[in-house]
């Protein structure tokens, strides 16, 4: 099946070249993080330090150091995760017990 081929029959995919958004943002036009830098950097350093003081010190702490990474896994040591699945017993419907199987996606 060729490339056409697929384009036509999945007529939501984005054909090669096409823009995601044509009607988007036109070049040239500055985005608001654009506008957020350079009124930051626009800013005296006591204009800087006046404007941090009102933010959250976790905030500027991320600003600056960037956010921490998180290696921990405290739910499975390190082993692999298998799948539960609960099914009613069909055996016996009124008493409605459970039944657990895992599946092991591997």
């Amino acid at each position: 099946m060729d490339k056409q081929n697929i384009y036509d029959q999945k007529p939501w995919l984005f054909k090669p070249g096409q823009s995601g958004n044509p009607k988007g943002r036109p070049k040239g036009k500055k985005s608001l993080k654009t506008y957020a830098k350079e009124y930051l950097q626009s800013l005296s350093p006591e204009e800087k330090m006046e404007y941090m003081k009102g933010m959250d010190k976790k905030v500027v702490w991320e600003m600056a150091e960037g956010k921490a990474e998180a290696k921990t896994d405290v739910t499975t040591g390190g082993e692999k995760i298998n799948n539960v699945i609960v099914l009613p017993n069909i055996d016996d419907a009124d008493s409605m017990e459970t039944t657990t199987e895992t599946s092991d996606s591997s």
